[in-house]
């Protein structure tokens, strides 16, 4: 039996003479002939019932009474409909080696069975439900993935849209390379340059720690530093470490040591003569004094009757020198101070009022 064809078989009849056929009968029409005890119906509607009964014939024409009526029902037409193709093939990346795919069900005129699932054009895995977790990837890969629906009858629809998705990079647990090279440069009685080579790392170098006396001074993102502030005739001890965006962190560089200069106390004087706008010598103008703004530094001068002064006896710094007198206007000048300076000449004209 299928879904077109009924087959039909009998014991054969008797007859004092002979029985020469039979009459096979489909709904109560005469559907064949035949001589012997079988009959094939084909050209039949599938999923439907029919019928059948037999009559034998001599050759004389002599009908028997019909057999028992037998029915029987063809066989469902094949399922020849492929599923729709999935839907809406969403990637999720949950870790270093998982990638979750979800998509919207097909639709199918019987019934889907299941869903292949392709990856990079391979099937890796077959399902019921409209989602798959693909484990067991590697880290940092990328991946394209379609899905196929299949129904009872192996139809197989077309393939849905593909997606990419990579897994997260593998955890960076490399440090970078030590610093190389360390110099040290004494560069005055209160500061040290420091330079080294750069360090390399598999993903990238982000900083230098730099290390004084063991103690971290400064992070930065360059290959040198200059360390400020210190004392005067001191040895201080540096090393350095580079570290990368994962917070791994190198082997520390050589140890260098430097040590600052002496402090040198500079004695400098500035000396000079004050005059009015009318180019005569003022006697008695005013001069104050006060180091890096310091107020409790402050010294007076006063000119002579040449207008003549003289600042002497000092060290490094910024000065702020004021001159005044009076029937003038006060004019102010800074006055800097180095380890090279000796003796500084001022020549002032103060403005009547």
């Amino acid at each position: 039996m299928s879904s077109t064809q009924i087959n039909l078989t009998w014991s054969a009849s008797t007859d004092n003479v002979g029985v020469t056929g039979y009459e096979v009968y489909r709904n109560g029409v005469k559907a064949g002939t035949v001589t012997s005890t079988s009959y094939n119906s084909t050209g039949l509607t599938a999923s439907t019932a029919y019928n059948y009964y037999v009559r034998a014939f001599d050759a004389a024409s002599n009908f028997s009474s019909a057999s028992t009526t037998v029915s029987a029902t063809t066989q469902s037409a094949p399922d020849t409909s492929a599923p729709t193709p999935p839907a809406n093939l969403t990637g999720t990346v949950v870790s270093q080696s998982q990638i979750n795919l979800t998509w919207t069900p097909s639709s199918d005129n019987v019934g889907v069975t299941g869903y292949d699932v392709y990856r990079n054009n391979t099937k890796v895995g077959t399902v019921t439900s409209a989602s798959y977790t693909n484990t067991g990837l590697t880290a940092g890969t990328t991946y394209t993935f379609f899905i196929k629906a299949f129904d009872a009858a192996g139809n197989v629809s077309g393939a849905s849209n593909t997606v990419s998705a990579t897994t997260f990079a593998a955890p960076d647990t490399t440090a970078p390379t030590a610093p190389a090279n360390l110099i040290a440069t004494v560069i005055s009685s209160t500061q040290i340059n420091l330079t080294w080579s750069a360090s390399t790392d598999d993903v990238g170098v982000t900083a230098y720690e730099v290390y004084r006396d063991n103690v971290k001074v400064a992070t930065i993102t360059t290959t040198g530093y200059g360390d400020a502030t210190r004392s005067p005739a001191t040895t201080y001890y540096y090393y350095v470490k580079a570290r990368d965006a994962a917070g791994n962190l190198s082997t520390a560089s050589a140890t260098v040591a430097a040590t600052t200069l002496p402090q040198v106390t500079t004695i400098a004087s500035v000396h000079g003569t004050v005059f009015s706008s009318s180019n005569t010598p003022i006697y008695l103008g005013k001069i104050t004094v006060i180091k890096d703004g310091v107020s409790k530094s402050k010294k007076t001068y006063y000119t002579d009757s040449k207008g003549a002064f003289s600042i002497p006896n000092l060290t490094t710094g910024t000065y702020k020198v004021t001159y005044s007198a009076k029937q003038h206007v006060s004019q102010s000048e800074s006055v800097v101070i180095t380890s090279t300076t000796t003796d500084i000449t001022k020549n002032i004209i103060l403005q009547r009022r």
